[in-house]
């Protein structure tokens, strides 16, 4: 019978270690009390949540609508713009963002109203990441940004989270003059790892250069989220969330989608919109649509263009913008990623004539425990 306790607490000692050793997902990645970070205790573990929101929108912020539009007609290659009103647009954007207040922005198509954005996002007490900071005018900042190949990108945060790395990266095959690639930040609050990754694909005018850019986008993101382990920022690897937002230019089981899909099969992408609303079987929440007052007309057409971008919206109306979260990566080592629940899916919407962009934004919010 002198056994039975010390049997007992062998089996205590055993069940601590193993909750010890497992995190929110269940898995066991072998961390000891020595690798927390300084002044980290159980407590801290066990009681610790955190909660996090992102909005991603194309802008359309193209400067200098009007006098392209002016001489459209000795250069057909230009869509006719519709991008009116920016400097009131970048306003409203930053005006959405103080409503909203998400804790990442990632945008797409800035590029003019930088200094505009800018001004508004720190009024509202955001931080830019630097190297999208605007250089004061519109014509440094469209200068810059074709230079830098930001690609029409851009990142900004709210304060209490910290950039602790960046990346970017320009695709290396594009069917337009806009250098679109992708770009990544990481963003810690001293307990957890954000990163998120901002992209900008052709058009469905471009199947071929969209499929090689997915490829390009699994790589950049399989070798960002690898060397960030590797760097294993103030020594200890935090739980860590991937996001990818941004405006992929590919409607929900198109050929471009099921390569998304297939191309990222090892890192099981989640459709943040599938979380909110179950599988598509139409696109009633568009984030595009030709009957938007900002929709792109070309040249020759008196007529918005009618993308057909969705299952049975013949207007053109479609889901074109996506926030994806990755849980997994292992192409080099198997590395389980945090899978957060998402609390809020929304589309940002505007009434006609009203619209902050040709496209609606995106906004989710998550929340996780660990």
């Amino acid at each position: 019978m002198r056994k039975w306790p010390v049997v007992a607490v062998v089996v205590v000692a055993g069940f601590v270690a193993i909750w010890w050793d497992l995190d929110l997902n269940g898995r066991s990645d072998g961390y000891t009390a020595g690798d927390l970070p300084p002044g980290w205790g159980l407590d801290d573990i066990a009681s610790c949540s955190i909660s996090f929101s992102i909005l991603s929108l194309n802008t359309f912020l193209v400067p200098w609508c009007t006098q392209i539009a002016a001489v459209y007609k000795w250069m057909p290659f230009l869509r006719t713009p519709t991008c009116t009103r920016e400097t009131e647009r970048a306003d409203k954007i930053t005006d959405l963002v103080s409503t909203f207040q998400p804790d990442f922005i990632s945008l797409q198509e800035v590029w003019g109203n930088t200094e505009i954005l800018q001004e508004g996002l720190v009024s509202a007490g955001y931080n830019i990441v630097p190297d999208y900071q605007s250089w004061g005018s519109t014509l440094k900042d469209a200068i810059k940004r074709r230079w830098l190949a930001l690609g029409g990108l851009f990142l900004s945060y709210k304060p209490g989270w910290e950039v602790i790395w960046t990346r970017r990266e320009q695709f290396k095959s594009s069917g337009t003059w806009s250098a679109k690639g992708v770009t990544a930040a990481l963003y810690t609050d001293t307990h957890v790892w954000i990163m998120t990754i901002n992209t900008h694909l052709d058009t469905e005018g471009h199947p071929e250069n969209q499929i090689e850019q997915i490829h390009e986008l699994f790589l950049f993101v399989n070798s960002s989220v690898y060397e960030v382990l590797d760097k294993k920022f103030f020594g200890f690897p935090f739980q860590m969330v991937v996001l990818i937002t941004g405006d992929f230019n590919m409607k929900p089981h198109s050929t471009s989608y099921e390569a998304f899909l297939s191309t990222f099969a090892t890192m099981e992408p989640i459709d943040i919109h599938h979380l909110q609303y179950g599988p598509i079987v139409a696109n009633a929440d568009y984030t595009y649509s030709s009957n938007n007052s900002m929709a792109t007309f070309y040249p020759d057409s008196p007529e918005p263009v009618a993308h057909d971008f969705g299952i049975g919206a013949p207007d053109g109306s479609g889901r074109i913008d996506y926030i994806w979260m990755l849980k997994s990566v292992s192409s080099r080592k198997p590395q389980p990623l945090c899978r957060p629940t998402c609390r809020q899916f929304e589309v940002l919407r505007q009434p006609r004539g009203h619209e902050l962009s040709d496209h609606w934004g995106l906004l989710a919010r998550f929340e996780f425990w660990w």
